[in-house]
């Protein structure tokens, strides 16, 4: 693989005086902005916008790498030719953004894939990328001809009051899950998976569902609206491929720092967390107390363990935060944080292989 030179051409740092949020909404609806993908954390918004190279990686397990070559890869060195076509990128501080799909996973435990329309996998350099700050927009582009159109939008939005909540049909919870195939199918899977752990073929399953809307929601002003209600640690907003989405996050998979720091941070057990601080308390101690949920956060945690055991020096894996309490919004979880230091002979990627999707997305054991 031959170096690829990433450093952008034209690069400007503004002040600006908008409500971050507000300006990432009318950043994302500009007409320059054909995709993108938003990850926000620690009070910085990181945006971006449109590509200039990618990786995908489908379901059949080729690779399309940043030269724009296809490879068939054995599923097993997935994660390493992945970190092989990373290490071609050259330039000053280069970033990727991307995202992987749960079914990304199945490669890693030997699982059949189903036919895909969509890359599992995709990594991008952006054509142009932001950082924005409570005080400051970093921009580094490919192309001169956006940065009139952000500074203008900066100017524009520096003039608009901080962002109300929006005012529109919303979908309620009978909207999303009242219907009566929905709610049938749902009790039926809890059955089944209540009778398949009482036969110990799992410790424990994390069920999910589809949900069939009555109309099209707004992805954007859903996604203003929800970060309004909530103080996630991490959120995110993305438009790729014709496919949108938006979340928020109190966990993380993965976090790797320089030095090869590796650390994952299993949530598990959850509480409301109302505004009266008598009944938060007593929510929390009864958190702290419940059999069911330190029982299935110990086994969440020693997962986590033996994973990192898998790329890490195993003398070097620990628990450096157990149980401890994490207010997110209007709920309460236990958190933890297991760290290791990566083995010389494993890349970023190979723990990514262990460690994706998260323990409490995919339940115990991963495979089944």
């Amino acid at each position: 693989m031959a170096n690829i030179h990433t450093a952008y051409l034209h690069s400007l740092v503004l002040q600006h005086q908008c409500h971050p949020l507000q300006l990432v909404a009318e950043l994302t609806s500009a007409s320059f902005c054909h995709e993108y993908l938003v990850y926000e954390h620690e009070n910085e918004w990181a945006i971006g916008i449109n590509k200039r190279l990618q990786l995908t990686v489908n379901h059949r397990s080729e690779v399309c790498d940043f030269e724009g070559k296809v490879a068939q890869v054995n599923p097993h060195h997935l994660c390493q030719y992945i970190h092989r076509a990373t290490q071609t990128l050259s330039g000053e501080d280069w970033r990727l953004f991307g995202r992987a799909d749960f079914e990304f996973s199945r490669f890693a435990h030997d699982l059949p894939q189903q036919e895909c329309q969509h890359p599992l996998l995709e990594l991008f350099v952006a054509e142009t990328e932001l950082r924005i700050t409570a005080t400051h927009v970093i921009i580094r582009t490919f192309e001169s001809s956006v940065l009139a159109q952000i500074q203008a939008i900066i100017t524009r939005v520096s003039c608009l009051p901080a962002p109300l909540p929006l005012q529109g049909q919303p979908c309620s919870q009978q909207d999303i899950v009242g219907g009566i195939e929905v709610k049938h199918h749902y009790q039926q899977a809890v059955d089944l998976a209540v009778n398949e752990i009482k036969a110990n073929q799992y410790k424990k399953v994390i069920l999910s569902r589809p949900a069939i809307l009555p109309f099209n929601i707004d992805i954007t002003k859903s996604f203003i609206n929800g970060r309004m209600n909530n103080t996630p640690a991490r959120s995110f907003m993305l438009k790729l491929n014709n496919m949108q989405a938006f979340g928020f996050s109190p966990e993380t998979v993965l976090e790797v720092d320089e030095r090869g720091t590796l650390s994952t941070q299993p949530l598990a057990g959850t509480r409301l967390l109302p505004q009266d601080k008598t009944d938060a308390a007593r929510l929390k101690n009864e958190l702290l107390n419940d059999p069911k949920e330190i029982a299935e956060h110990a086994a969440s945690v020693k997962l986590a363990i033996e994973e990192l055991e898998q790329v890490c020096d195993p003398s070097s894996v620990h628990v450096s935060e157990f149980m401890t309490v994490s207010e997110r919004g209007s709920v309460q979880h236990l958190a933890s944080r297991v760290k290791g230091q990566l083995a010389t002979d494993k890349s970023a990627w190979d723990a990514f292989r262990v460690l994706f999707p998260s323990i409490t997305a995919s339940g115990i054991p991963k495979r089944e």
